[in-house]
């Protein structure tokens, strides 16, 4: 299929039906191409190929995002959504209240090879 105009609309209104009682049929990528009848690799191109198609997939990130973290969910699936969608991270905070202290020594043996006589 040939990209064209009529794309953005049918994003936009994808887009605009949006809503937490429907998000896991419009969160990802897989929704879109098969709503436009193609392969993710073609979402990919036109994001590539065209600015308008591109900043519609943004309004479409945005969105879903936005109502991601208004799902009541906290559990190992949302954790994993957080990290890869919104580039959430685990943050530990170590405190060290001693000293550390190391005796590692680097000991190089250099061995000196000498040529046989008869392997000249």
């Amino acid at each position: 299929m040939k990209y064209n105009s009529s794309h953005i609309q049918t994003l936009a209104t994808f887009i605009n039906d949006m809503n937490t009682s429907n998000f896991w049929k419009h969160s990802s990528v897989h929704h879109i191409a098969c709503l436009l009848g193609v392969c993710r690799d073609t979402i990919y191109e036109w994001q590539k190929q065209y600015p308008e198609f591109s900043d519609t997939i943004k309004r479409w990130e945005e969105k879903r995002n936005a109502l991601f973290l208004e799902l009541k969910l906290k559990n190992g699936a949302w954790i994993f959504l957080a990290k890869n969608w919104l580039e959430m991270t685990d943050r530990q905070e170590i405190e060290h209240g001693g000293s550390l202290k190391t005796d590692n020594k680097l000991i190089v043996e250099v061995v000196e090879v000498k040529k046989s006589e008869n392997n000249d």
